[in-house]
């Protein structure tokens, strides 16, 4: 695991949670309509530390489902961040996961929003890299 650099150099006087990194703030968002596309890619040499992540449901007109995962470089499916699907016109709530600690996703790794039949898939992702 990386050290994440939770840092501050009067240490002595801390009072409560002290949430700092010394990273980029990632903040991306997209909307997908019956397919697939990376929302980021982290870049080489860095680590995404991710903290919060969106799926939701936009247009419908089909039944589908969409999902958000965590990519290999190969491009594999790792790991499930979200899923929502409709049935007919009702769509299943949206998907609002948070990570503390955050998830932490090593260089060339993307996240990636999938969405099947003729559904529109909005998602977000916030963190960090460093």
């Amino acid at each position: 695991m990386a050290l994440m650099k939770f840092r501050e150099p009067n240490q002595v006087k801390w009072q409560g949670v002290r949430p700092a990194h010394n990273g980029t703030q990632v903040l991306e968002t997209d909307v997908v309509v019956s397919g697939t596309k990376i929302l980021y890619t982290v870049a080489a040499g860095k680590i995404l530390y991710l903290t919060h992540a969106y799926l939701g449901v936009g247009l419908i007109t089909a039944i589908g489902i969409g999902y958000l995962w965590i990519r290999d470089s190969t491009p594999t499916n790792l790991y499930l961040l979200g899923v929502v699907r409709s049935i007919t016109d009702t769509p299943s709530g949206p998907s609002f996961p948070c990570y503390w600690p955050p998830i932490e996703i090593p260089a060339t790794y993307d996240i990636a929003v999938i969405a099947t039949a003729n559904l529109e898939i909005h998602a977000t992702i916030h963190g960090w890299v460093e």
